[in-house]
């Protein structure tokens, strides 16, 4: 009881932030990018899979999978461009991406998390009103989430994040923008016998991104995932060494003209090496509007607690393919 309520009171209190006004002039689509080695590794099919603290960005449902406290880190770095200073030379700067997180779960309440994703976006050219160059500026995104998951009943886990979102364009009038969102999931596992279990997301519900007043602000990229996840082997063979993971996924914008779609597909191959330790081998295809499609690969080892895991892009992104690592621990 103490759990439906304490869920039921967050959602309440959230849903007046999916309001939004008329005046917004795009949609902060790059907002939508995600992180975490081993759901990027399977082709970002995971909102039915969705396990571990890197669920948070996925499915906030996933978090009640974590049962003990647990650490994340995840990194990747995007394209690399160079930018002029004032002296006249040229300076070489990367985008990269980091997000950090740790969970507690809580006896007969559910599990808790605090998940930093931060963006460093490089430096940017300043210039005079003449277009004389006069220095740099750091432009950055922070998203801070606070989550909470738990078992509705045997059959059915939920979970909210609320999330603050502050992007940093530049360091003049109007060029910080700040806004309020919430994610809400739900996991649906039917069959007590089938390993299966859908998912379904509703993401970055909040008001528009609002830089110096409500003409001058930006939609968030509010959508909705659902997935599925099976395990195949586990329900066919009736055993849990080996494992083999099917997934699929489905992405709909709930904002823009006309809305974006994506699919992904997924699998992933875990063996039980030892008492002690697991592999786990991943690969996926992404579909999304636009020139984002590819296949995608991953690996993962699991060793006592601790776990290391590397994805890597094959053709997907035009600019430049990703390597994605992340690291855990879980006491």
């Amino acid at each position: 009881m103490l759990r439906k309520f304490l869920t039921l009171t967050a959602v309440i209190t959230l849903v007046p932030l999916a309001v939004h006004t008329s005046y917004a002039q795009g949609v902060k689509e790059e907002f939508a990018e995600k992180n975490g080695a081993r759901a990027i590794g399977m082709g970002h099919a995971y909102t039915g899979v969705a396990e571990g603290l890197t669920a948070i960005l996925w499915n906030p449902a996933g978090l009640n999978s974590v049962q003990n406290t647990s650490f994340y880190f995840s990194r990747y770095e995007g394209f690399s461009f160079t930018v002029s200073d004032p002296s006249g030379g040229e300076v070489e700067d990367q985008i990269s991406f980091n997000l950090f997180s740790i969970g507690m779960p809580i006896k007969d309440i559910g599990t808790f998390a605090l998940t930093m994703n931060l963006w460093d976006l490089g430096a940017s050219e300043v210039t005079s009103v003449g277009q004389d160059l006069t220095g740099l500026d750091d432009q950055s995104l922070w998203m801070i989430y606070g989550s909470f998951a738990t078992k509705f009943n045997k059959k059915i886990d939920i979970g909210v994040s609320m999330k603050y979102i502050r992007e940093k364009l530049s360091s003049m009038e109007g060029g910080i923008g700040t806004s309020v969102a919430v994610d809400i999931g739900v996991l649906y596992r039917p069959l007590e016998e089938v390993p299966v279990q859908f998912g379904a997301a509703l993401l970055d519900l909040g008001p528009n991104m609002q830089f110096k007043n409500e003409y001058q602000s930006d939609r968030l990229p509010r959508r909705i995932r659902v997935g599925v996840g099976y395990n195949i082997l586990k329900h066919l063979l009736e055993q849990d060494r080996f494992n083999l993971l099917l997934s699929a996924d489905y992405e709909r914008f709930l904002v823009g003209n006309p809305a974006n779609d994506g699919f992904f597909l997924g699998t992933e191959l875990s063996i039980e090496a030892t008492e002690d330790m697991l592999l786990g081998l991943r690969g996926g295809y992404l579909s999304e509007e636009g020139e984002l499609n590819g296949a995608l690969i991953g690996f993962g080892l699991d060793w006592r607690g601790f776990s290391f895991d590397i994805a890597r892009e094959l053709g997907v992104n035009p600019l430049s393919d990703r390597t994605f690592y992340a690291v855990s621990a879980s006491f």
